[in-house]
C-alpha cells in the first residue's frame, strides 16, 4: 500500500471511531489501535485533548523535527470532517501550568514542577532563538531531563512555533554574565511574541 492510501486508509478508520472516542477520550482500546495506525503511517507522536468544552483535538506531532512536519502537514491536509474533532499538524500550545506528569528513564510516573525554572533567549537575524534553561531538580538522567525541558517549551509555545524558533536548546547550571537577562519560563509565550511583533 502507498502512503496515500495509508494515510486516505487511516482517516476512513479515524472517522468509524471519532464519535466513540469523542464520548470516551481515555478508551484504551480505541487508543491502543490509533497508536498503532499512527504509527503505521510514519515515525510520529500523536496527542489528543480538549480543544474547548465540545470540539476535541487530534494532533499527529513530528517529534520536534521540521522535515516530519512538512508530512504531518500533508496527512492533516487529508483528514476528513468529524464533527466535534479538529486535526492538527503539531502540538499545540497549552499555555503555562506550573507541573506536569511524564514517565523517566526508569518506566516511572515522575511529576516535573517548573515554577523556579528561568531562562535567557539569545535572538539571531533569522528571527530565530537559542535559548539556556535553568532548571529545579527533575528525577531522571540527563535525557529525562532535556525531554521535560522539550515538553515544558512544546506546552508553553506549541510544537510548531518550537520547531520554528528554537534553534538550540541548552540546560545551564547558571547564566554567567547573561544572569540580569534571566526570567522566569512562564513568561516564554508573552516575551518571544513580544520580540518577533
Amino acid at each position: 500500500m502507498d502512503k496515500n492510501n495509508e494515510i486516505l486508509g487511516f482517516w476512513e478508520w479515524f472517522k468509524s471511531i471519532s464519535d466513540a472516542l469523542h464520548a470516551d477520550m481515555k478508551n484504551s482500546d480505541i487508543l491502543k489501535v490509533l497508536d498503532n495506525r499512527i504509527k503505521e503511517i510514519g515515525p510520529f507522536d500523536w496527542e489528543i485533548g480538549p480543544l474547548n468544552e465540545t470540539v476535541l483535538y487530534l494532533a499527529i506531532s513530528p517529534c520536534l523535527n521540521q522535515e516530519l512536519m512538512k508530512k504531518t502537514i500533508e496527512i492533516v491536509g487529508n483528514a476528513p470532517s468529524c464533527p466535534g474533532w479538529t486535526f492538527l499538524y503539531a502540538k499545540p500550545s497549552k499555555g503555562y501550568s506550573p507541573t506536569f506528569n511524564m514517565i523517566n528513564e526508569y518506566g516511572r510516573a515522575i511529576e516535573v514542577n517548573t515554577s523556579t525554572w528561568m531562562y535567557v533567549l539569545f535572538y539571531f537575524d533569522d528571527g530565530t532563538f537559542d535559548i539556556d534553561v535553568k532548571i529545579s531538580t527533575v528525577h531522571g538522567d540527563v535525557k529525562t531531563e532535556a525531554l521535560a525541558v522539550e515538553i515544558a517549551l512544546t506546552n508553553i509555545i506549541g510544537e510548531e512555533k518550537f520547531i520554528k524558533l528554537l534553534k538550540n536548546v541548552r540546560i545551564v547550571n547558571d547564566f554567567g554574565s547573561d544572569e540580569f537577562n534571566a526570567t522566569s519560563i512562564k513568561y516564554l509565550s508573552n516575551h518571544l511574541d513580544k520580540i518577533l511583533k
